[in-house]
């Protein structure tokens, strides 16, 4: 069984969980909130349970060739569709009522692998092209904002650098009817863009440009949507990274970070326990009494770190009890009881000069009918991030303004003087931030962000 989330039918989530294949259609359940399924009663009517029959709970899945998808119950062969007010199931011919625009409830902020050639999309504003070169997504520019045009039912795909894909065979500044992609989706978060003259944007030759062209798509021209990885630099007391050596060990001996010293933490949000990935796929492993190398699989106890957060900072302590320490010949051990200068490492983020972060009720970003800061707008909202020193962020808005705290510790993007903020990375694309007041920012029901978070729970976890 294969799931993957979209927006559709209004604007609740679903999950669309593949059941079986019927030659070029699929057999799909439709989940919803708590899992609950969507089910067709005899009569058209169409509501949710915990538990239904089959084949109540079960639609075959027509991807149309504008993009657009259309469900048919096999319980009694009628299609749904919006009369306005309700979704119903009555009619046994498709028409446009019944065919459905999906929207990706993945976070906006995402990096295209290519099926055929195994790379990623990265921009390139130099050579004023996007094209597929990457095999791994180190770069800030191999991500890409997924933004939806919902009264038209398109995409338009932002830059890390503020331009647009265009159908123009360059980027463009501001979007129009050459940015608006046509987005074919399958479950699996695959993906194929069109372009306004429903041409196809696919890697050429040798190149890899991503250019539109009149070629029958098959599946190696579709695109892998994944979540972009976050990527993170761990500088000592001594003012250099922490790097790989000789493909396994581990020193804090280079003033200048390279791609030996990217690292992502893979952080267990139940246990909260952290594995500390190198980009070539291998863990950080506790071997012998204290030696740290790169050579785990990640599926060993001793590749699990419990991780300690200090305004910037951070401490892992091995399996052995242990925290990590650098050596004065700057080789990196698991052999200090206690922290001090030398068991904390400054994080900073690598491949993200912005953040776009998403609670529990939606965007974070300024509001056009709010003076502060909003945490459930619809659309994604940009943070430009400024790093200093000791692990400190400065945060700017959409508007060009740094953030600033009002008397009630609610925010505005209005300010000339900067505030510091730490970044947690807390789970797979989730973090906590500590704002000047020692409280991390907290999202409410009503939209208000402030920071009055005392402790981490849901209302505190901001996905990027």
């Amino acid at each position: 069984m294969r799931r993957a989330s979209w927006m559709s039918l209004g604007m609740m989530i679903w999950d669309v969980e593949i059941q079986s294949f019927r030659g070029s259609h699929v057999v799909v359940e439709l989940k919803g909130c708590r899992g609950l399924r969507l089910m067709v009663d005899t009569d058209g009517s169409v509501n949710c349970a915990a538990s239904c029959i089959e084949p109540q709970n079960l639609f075959l899945l027509t991807f149309h060739p504008n993009g657009k998808w259309s469900f048919k119950s096999l319980a009694t062969s009628t299609h749904l569709e919006a009369d306005g007010e309700d979704v119903i199931c009555v009619s046994e011919n498709v028409r446009d009522e019944h065919l459905w625009t999906p929207c990706l409830a993945i976070h906006s902020h995402v990096v295209f692998f290519n099926i055929r050639s195994h790379l990623y999309l990265q921009a390139d504003p130099e050579e004023d092209k996007v094209w597929a070169g990457a095999t791994y997504p180190f770069n800030e520019r191999c991500g890409f904002i997924m933004l939806f045009d919902k009264d038209k039912g398109k995409y338009h795909l932002r830059t890390s650098d503020g331009l647009y894909v265009s159908s123009a065979k360059k980027l463009v500044s501001k979007p129009s009817e050459k940015t608006a992609l046509t987005l074919h989706l399958r479950p699996g978060y695959l993906a194929s863009f069109f372009d306004d003259c429903g041409s196809l944007l696919f890697p050429h030759g040798r190149s890899g440009a991503l250019l539109s062209g009149n070629i029958h798509i098959n599946k190696e021209e579709w695109f892998a949507i994944k979540r972009t990885p976050c990527l993170i630099t761990l500088k000592a007391l001594n003012k250099n990274y922490a790097t790989i050596i000789c493909g396994v060990e581990v020193y804090a001996n280079t003033n200048k970070p390279d791609s030996h010293s990217l690292f992502e933490l893979e952080v267990n949000p139940r246990t909260e326990l952290v594995k500390i990935q190198t980009p070539k796929g291998r863990y950080l492993t506790l071997r012998g009494s204290n030696s740290v190398i790169a050579d785990g699989d990640g599926d060993e106890s001793n590749s699990l770190f419990e991780v300690e957060w200090r305004y910037g900072k951070v401490c892992f302590q091995a399996s052995n009890g242990m925290y990590l320490t650098v050596k004065p010949i700057g080789l990196i051990t698991a052999s200090s009881p206690d922290v001090g200068p030398n068991e904390q490492f400054v994080v900073q983020l690598v491949n993200r000069p912005f953040l776009i972060i998403r609670g529990k009720y939606g965007y974070v970003g300024k509001s056009i009918h709010h003076a502060v800061l909003q945490c459930n707008l619809p659309e994604p909202d940009q943070i430009s991030l400024t790093p200093c020193k000791h692990g400190f962020y400065h945060f700017k808005g959409s508007n060009g303004n740094f953030w600033t705290m009002t008397e009630n510790d609610t925010f505005e993007a209005d300010g000339n003087v900067v505030l510091n903020f730490c970044i947690e990375i807390r789970g797979i694309n989730l973090l906590a931030i500590l704002a000047p007041n020692g409280c991390y920012l907290r999202g409410e029901n009503s939209g208000v962000l402030s920071a009055t978070g005392q402790i981490i729970d849901e209302n505190c976890l901001w996905e990027f």
